[in-house]
């Protein structure tokens, strides 16, 4: 349905009204020429603009696929990004419980290494009495000895003095005469 008020059409146009009833020939067909350019105007600019759309709708239907495709393997990728992320959790966790089992090893040892030093410390406390208690003995031990050796000493003496000392025996030798050996 047409949205052109006809009257005023025509009032607009300037058509005259003919002798014997309607409009003058020329004057309808004038308005009727400048109805078709004006239709076919906006034809040709309807027309154009509905090629514009086109175009557009074209590029935009183009990049509405470009970016179907785009989400179709960032999906992609993001599915292979939540395996990683579930198996990198899973690493994770598994460092985390060693993490936690080395650091309870780690005081473990710490406490281990405080009473070993506690040890060392009585030890060497110990070793060092021990020392002195030896370099005692062996001082002790050396006046001993000393006083043993020359008690000894003396022991000799007295049975070197209390043996019987033996008589040289006297031979006279046939190589030459008047010479003496002693034997012993």
């Amino acid at each position: 349905m047409p949205k052109i008020d006809i009257d005023n059409y025509i009032e607009q146009s300037g058509m005259r009204k003919a002798r014997f009833g309607g409009y003058e020939p020329e004057d309808v067909h004038q308005a009727m020429e400048d109805l078709c350019a004006d239709y076919e105007q906006h034809l040709t600019a309807m027309t154009s603009e509905l090629r514009t759309l086109r175009q557009e709708n074209d590029a935009l239907r183009r990049h509405a696929q470009g970016l179907v495709m785009q989400n179709q393997t960032l999906s992609t990728q993001n599915a292979t990004l939540a395996g990683q992320v579930d198996k990198l959790q899973s690493y994770r966790a598994n460092l985390e419980t060693q993490f936690s089992t080395v650091k309870e090893r780690s005081h473990s040892l710490t406490n281990q290494v405080d009473m070993l030093r506690l040890k060392n410390s009585d030890l060497t406390r110990e070793n060092k009495e021990l020392t002195e208690r030896c370099e005692e003995a062996n001082s002790a031990l050396r006046v001993k000895g000393r006083a043993h050796d020359q008690a000894r000493q003396q022991v000799i003496r007295t049975v070197i003095r209390s043996l019987p000392t033996p008589r040289p025996r006297l031979r006279a030798s046939a190589s030459r005469p008047g010479t003496m050996r002693t034997r012993f």
